[in-house]
């Protein structure tokens, strides 16, 4: 774990140094969560699946991480503190407001309240990142980079 702080007057970060195990690139602000299928060893990230929801790792930081042998195939993973580069995809969100990771989701979205229908649908314990800014877009589909607090420490 890597713990930042380069001024008195910054805001605390703390990040991880995790190894891509998904097939393709994972761009800056992405959320990631722990592999338990193919690579469990604690330091492997994939997109997220709806094995891997409740094994939130953070937002990927600073750099894509690469695929299986490109030489940044290891990149840092912010897990705590305040990012301003989380990728959001929802209509209206507004500072305060839980968000979650959802199943093949490159995005975070509102967090669901006790909704469990489906593997996704999950309680907002399991909602990792706060919003830290209104959010407007035109569709729910649209993707944004927006400031945001992530705990998943």
């Amino acid at each position: 774990m890597l713990f930042q702080k380069i001024n008195q007057s910054d805001a605390d970060k703390v990040f991880v140094t995790c190894k891509n195990g998904s097939t393709s690139r994972i761009a800056v602000g992405t959320p990631v969560c722990f592999d338990t299928l193919t690579d469990a060893n604690g330091n492997t990230v994939i997109l997220a699946s709806t094995v891997g929801l409740r094994l939130f790792a953070g937002i990927v930081a600073d750099r894509i991480m690469g695929t299986s042998g490109q030489p940044d195939q290891y990149q840092k993973v912010q897990c705590y503190g305040w990012n301003n580069a989380i990728m959001m995809g929802a209509t209206t969100v507004t500072p305060g407001i839980a968000m979650q990771v959802g199943n093949a989701l490159t995005y975070m979205r509102p967090a669901i309240l006790h909704g469990a229908s489906t593997a996704e649908d999950i309680d907002e314990t399991y909602a990792y990142v706060v919003a830290g800014t209104t959010y407007n877009t035109p569709s729910a589909t649209y993707i944004s980079t927006v400031l945001g607090f992530i705990r998943a420490m």
